[in-house]
């Protein structure tokens, strides 16, 4: 639980950084975008930091969950910190890595004094090349006072992982819209990681707010409950090789639930992760 402004870290059984990324996703009751919206980051081997610029005295508690991910070997993971440049994208120099074999996660937190969630909340992470990540916004620009934060996740192994980018853009009066895969996945193996951007202002959220999710081997599926403005999205489709099982679903909460849970087939809870399809502002 995240109470108050600043960075918060939290200590973790060491893991090997090089080899680790963090997955987190957030929880919060504000409808102001710097109460709610977090960076989160793998500061060290024993250090994960979650960073909140709110202008309020006291700003109320959100809920954070989070995973960190080690792998044993064969993977590779470059992360980085940076402030916006009030630009509306932002190029970063990486060590060289097959795009064909990694995926990009991101997020990032707004200065101080921010309200709404709209378009210089959005940001799209994408690598554009085997040695360069792009962070940019469809609207707005990454203003200087926003810090990001981003992790490329590479698996050097042959035939472990395959990833493809596919996007579509949804505008005024279209709600949903279904991607066709250039290459057709496993889908008990495949996940997907999507980011989104606007040029929109203003309170409205349910224009900006998308699910993704992976209807079957050649189709994605984007959707949205309301239509009067134009997003973005990118989709990171990721198909693991190394063994690993994907299960996937979809869980609606009604006006009046908080919270509603799903059961599924048994996992080992210490080699398994939820993730959560779109990276959202908070996340």
């Amino acid at each position: 639980m995240l109470t108050a402004n600043g960075g918060q870290p939290v200590t973790i059984t060491a893991v090997d950084p090089a080899a680790s990324f963090l997955m987190f996703s957030v929880r919060s009751g504000s409808a102001e975008a710097d109460e709610s919206q977090v960076l989160g980051r793998l500061v060290d081997a024993t250090t994960v930091e979650f960073v909140r610029q709110s202008d309020a005295g006291v700003p109320p508690a959100i809920d954070i969950e989070w995973s960190v991910v080690e792998y044993a070997c064969g993977v590779s993971v470059q992360r980085g910190l940076l402030p916006g440049d009030g630009t509306n994208q932002i190029d970063i120099p990486i060590t060289a890595a097959t795009r064909a074999s990694s995926f990009v996660l991101g997020s990032s937190v707004p200065p101080a004094g921010a309200a709404d969630f709209d378009a210089d909340d959005l940001h799209i992470f994408e690598q554009v090349a085997d040695d360069t990540l792009r962070i940019r916004s469809a609207g707005s620009p990454i203003v200087a006072g926003r810090q990001l934060a981003w992790q490329v996740v590479s698996f050097v192994g042959g035939g472990d992982l395959s990833a493809q980018t596919v996007g579509t853009t949804l505008g005024p009066g279209l709600g949903t819209d279904t991607v066709t895969l250039p290459t057709p996945v496993d889908v008990a193996s495949t996940f997907l990681v999507a980011s989104t951007a606007s040029t929109s202002t203003g309170p409205e959220v349910g224009e900006r707010m998308v699910r993704v999710r992976l209807v079957d081997a050649t189709t994605v599926e984007v959707t949205r409950q309301a239509l009067s403005e134009t997003v973005e999205v990118s989709i990171q489709v990721v198909e693991l090789g190394d063994g690993s099982t994907v299960r996937h679903g979809v869980l609606d909460l009604s006006s009046t639930e908080t919270t509603a849970s799903v059961t599924i087939p048994p996992v080992d809870v210490a080699r398994s992760v939820a993730v959560s399809t779109v990276q959202s502002p908070g996340s």
